[in-house]
């Protein structure tokens, strides 16, 4: 192989490193630097069940570096959670503050995150009823909440039919016969509350924790 190869396969490499970096949010510098960041690029929450995604890496000292697979994996409440660029773990309930970490001696790196587990169904999750229909109320949902909530229709079945998300602020006034019931979950599909259509217009104020 040339030295203008070997030149050439270089700078596609350096390229593509800086690429890679930029992509992922990383604010890498030109080569030489020792530009280096850990960044948590996805959750993925299912009830319990969560999976976070996440990136490392940079220059250093000139080297392009990608550690994601060597990423340490921290909870607040469940301690040492694994370790690669992609983990899916059981959390306990409620508030957790994540963390992402790589490091040696000298210098460490660390992204963090916070995140709140809730179940993935209400207990009290039913099937909607037809009390009668020849009355027909509504639920004014309001979201109160900084991040978006959906509202699903429980089926007369029982299952979720997805109806609307609501951004901050938003509003859905939504008519059903009484003894329908109306969920409301955060944005990962986790239950927040469940609604029933009654007998008179109802309004409901969307807030949980996050």
């Amino acid at each position: 192989m040339t030295k203008l190869a070997h030149i050439s396969i270089a700078i596609m490499l350096i390229l593509f490193s800086i690429s890679d970096s930029r992509a992922n949010g990383c604010p890498i510098g030109a080569p030489g630097s020792s530009d280096v960041c850990v960044l948590i690029t996805d959750v993925e929450q299912d009830g319990t069940s969560v999976t976070f995604h996440g990136y490392g890496g940079g220059y250093n000292n000139g080297n392009p570096l990608d550690f994601s697979h060597r990423l340490n994996w921290y909870s607040n409440e469940n301690g040492y959670l694994g370790t690669g660029k992609s983990i899916t773990v059981d959390l306990d309930l409620g508030a957790h503050q994540i963390s992402a970490a790589w490091g040696y001696p000298g210098a460490s790196y660390k992204a963090s995150k916070n995140i709140f587990v809730r179940e993935k169904y209400c207990a009290y999750e039913q099937a909607s009823l037809a009390e009668t229909i020849d009355e027909v109320y509504s639920i004014d949902f309001h979201n109160k909440e900084s991040v978006p909530a959906k509202v699903f229709w429980l089926t007369y079945s029982g299952e979720r039919m997805h109806y609307a998300t609501l951004q901050p602020g938003e509003r859905l006034k939504q008519n059903g016969y009484p003894g329908n019931q109306w969920l409301v979950t955060d944005n990962h599909e986790q239950c927040i509350q469940v609604m029933s259509t009654g007998y008179y217009n109802a309004g409901y104020d969307i807030h949980f924790e996050h």
